[in-house]
């Protein structure tokens, strides 16, 4: 199932500044990979990264990780998250897309209030940093 439209007001590969994420966040959703995305959300969890097929990565970058870590070197200082999706896979005008906390948050949330509005009976099922994340 796509969550685009009633999480996100549609989806438009061609133009979208904010794609990749929303196209991430479908994938994530429609295979029920929430253990990870939960994983991934948590701060300093081991767990930096969730990928899949068509080549797609969610990534967090802890705060402090830019100095220490030289892969973040190019992200923006303010970035958190990045959302990418290979164009080899999948065909994106913009297939990067970088956010803050807050604005993954917003993403995240609208996400997960999609996916609950059409699996209201997969709530109690959703790991708890998940769950605080929506209001049920």
């Amino acid at each position: 199932m796509h969550y685009f439209e009633k999480a996100f007001g549609g989806f438009s590969p061609d133009s979208d500044v904010d794609a990749a994420i929303k196209f991430v966040l479908d994938l994530i959703l429609a295979d029920e990979r929430f253990d990870h995305l939960a994983r991934l959300i948590t701060e300093f969890e081991d767990l930096g990264a969730i990928a899949g097929d068509p080549g797609w990565l969610l990534e967090r970058r802890d705060v402090g990780d830019a100095g220490n870590m030289p892969g973040y070197a190019r992200w923006p200082v303010s970035a958190r998250f990045r959302a990418f999706v290979d164009p080899t896979g999948f065909r994106l005008a913009h297939p990067e897309f970088y956010m803050d906390q807050p604005t993954f948050e917003r993403y995240l949330l609208a996400a997960m209030r999609a996916y609950v509005e059409a699996n209201p009976d997969k709530v109690s099922s959703l790991p708890a940093a998940l769950k605080k994340t929506i209001v049920v």
